[in-house]
């Protein structure tokens, strides 16, 4: 009676294991690519929204330094929800729903305006490390856009209108604060 394992039933265990390892780590990852696209999607929409209100009514609706849009039903100054309808003062429906992050649980889309409404700044926080427009220090490390909080993190990808840049009036910083320099 054998009360062991054999080296063969050993190996094909430590095989399974490792591919279940394998798998779950790159499906992992794939979803991380997925959430990063679907962000750069979401920014895209509301900043095509934000040129119609910007067309409607000759300016951006207003952000505030806490990432949210205020241009909603009724008034046109009232908060704009992530995950619910965006209806101007005019009652127009200009989106069925605002766009909220993948994992709304932890994260959040960031948006300011300049006082005037003349232009405005779109944050989101991307997952993958060497996403595309995340930018990263010498040592390869992700900088994030200072002043700006995408739910858990600070926010690293950003998209502006026109005559402005995300990085206007906001340094890159590293994780810990420290101001990158170019």
């Amino acid at each position: 009676m054998n009360k062991g394992y054999t080296f063969i039933q050993f190996l094909l265990t430590l095989a399974l294991i490792s591919s279940l390892f394998l798998a779950t780590r790159v499906g992992s990852t794939l979803l991380s690519y997925y959430r990063d696209q679907r962000r750069q999607k979401d920014l895209k929409e509301i900043s095509q929204v934000l040129e119609v209100y910007h067309q409607a009514f000759n300016r951006y609706p207003k952000g505030r330094d806490n990432g949210y849009i205020y241009g909603c039903y009724p008034d046109g100054n009232s908060l704009c929800i992530w995950g619910k309808p965006w209806r101007d003062q005019a009652r127009k429906t200009l989106m069925d729903k605002v766009p909220e992050d993948p994992i709304a649980t932890q994260y959040t889309y960031y948006y300011w305006a300049t006082s005037t409404g003349d232009r405005y700044q779109l944050y989101a926080y991307l997952e993958s490390p060497r996403g595309k427009g995340v930018f990263l220090d010498a040592e390869g490390r992700r900088l994030y856009y200072s002043g700006t909080l995408c739910g858990q993190n600070m926010c690293n990808y950003g998209i502006a209108s026109k005559s402005i840049t995300p990085e206007t009036a906001r340094s890159l910083v590293t994780k810990e604060g420290k101001i990158h320099l170019y």
